[in-house]
């Protein structure tokens, strides 16, 4: 997994298959696609895109099902408020380092916003969005090792706040 990446592109693809075949007590398959590039157009400042899509068909539990929401997704909505069979998210974030003196100081701020949908089926993915956007706090406690303080907000009257490590992604 990429840990406060500040250039390059990350992907990831996973194909799961869950049958009584293969000793499941479930049927049903998934597939996860996952792409992120990082642009810096200058030192202390990054662009940061997120693009996921989740399909899945069958039987599919209820805690194995697509969400969108958390601390790492759709910051601003709750985890799992949003689930069905598939999701869809594309976010963009701006981080900002400050500067101290010549070289960047501890602190930054990030800005975001993110589009995200779900449907049962993916056909409907695409037609009813939430959308999210904050601002957040850093502070770096060792390189490439932020303590984050985010506040989020949604187009569904929610709000999120979280305080941990790391980037969101």
């Amino acid at each position: 997994m990429a840990v406060n990446a500040r250039r390059g592109h990350f992907f990831n693809l996973e194909y799961s298959s869950y049958s009584p075949d293969w000793g499941s007590d479930s049927d049903y398959e998934k597939a996860f696609f996952d792409y992120r590039f990082y642009i810096t157009p200058r030192v202390g400042s990054t662009f940061a895109f997120l693009n996921r899509i989740e399909l899945s068909e069958g039987d599919v539990p209820y805690y194995d099902m697509a969400t969108l929401g958390g601390m790492d997704f759709m910051r601003g909505t709750y985890l799992g408020h949003f689930r069905d069979f598939n999701a869809t998210e594309n976010t963009v974030e701006y981080r900002h380092t400050f500067r101290d003196g010549d070289g960047l100081s501890r602190h930054g701020v990030t800005l975001w916003l993110g589009a995200g949908s779900i449907g049962e089926q993916a056909s409907e993915l695409y037609q009813d969005w939430v959308v999210t956007y904050g601002v957040g706090y850093r502070y770096e406690l060792q390189p490439r090792m932020n303590v984050r303080a985010d506040l989020g907000f949604s187009n569904q009257d929610e709000v999120g706040f979280y305080l941990t490590f790391t980037e969101a992604f």
